[in-house]
């Protein structure tokens, strides 16, 4: 894993996440290692946003389907562990149900989804020692988060995926190595 993660951990300090939240450069120094953990377990979740949407995929009106993830990212420092921030995201992304009426090759309908766009709907920031929200950082990093999720968004809209079983373990595989020997 080391191969895949030393230049990412390499470039994840607080130097890096000051261009977009100053605060953190000037609590923790320029150069400070940072560790990230990332987890989608619901009750963590709600302990941050009460209201959340539960995670799932919702089948709405005209063929929109929508899948929810809930994020929960704690920033850490690195050589101490110590939590600085909590930061709770809610990812939207959206696209469309499609059946072709053409069959495959082995008679089988054509299903599938057409991607139209991924937003962050909500994005609340916990500072750590004391306990605070962070409205204006949470803003910060809707911002820079929106912008790219804008930018993957006009790139892949309207590109159509095929979701199968076999589809899934082969780009598992292509990670991870062979899945089954």
């Amino acid at each position: 894993m080391q191969k895949y993660t030393g230049d990412i951990k390499q470039h994840l300090n607080t130097g890096l996440l000051g261009k977009i939240i100053p605060s953190i450069k000037d609590q923790y120094g320029d150069d400070t290692q940072l560790d990230v953990m990332f987890t989608n377990n619901h009750e963590v979740f709600v302990d941050g946003v009460p209201d959340a949407e539960p995670m799932g995929i919702y089948f709405e009106k005209n063929d929109r389907v929508r899948l929810v993830l809930n994020l929960h990212i704690d920033l850490r420092l690195d050589h101490s562990g110590e939590s600085i921030r909590h930061i709770y995201l809610t990812l939207n992304v959206k696209g469309k149900a499609a059946v072709w009426p053409i069959r495959t090759s082995e008679g089988k309908v054509d299903h599938r989804l057409e991607f139209t766009s991924a937003e962050i709907s909500k994005m609340v920031v916990y500072s750590m020692n004391p306990l605070k929200e962070e409205p204006n950082e949470a803003a910060l990093f809707h911002g820079a988060g929106g912008l790219q999720l804008q930018s993957l968004s006009k790139k892949y809209s309207g590109i159509f995926w095929q979701p199968t079983f076999g589809d899934l373990i082969d780009k598992y595989a292509q990670v991870t190595g062979p899945v089954l020997e």
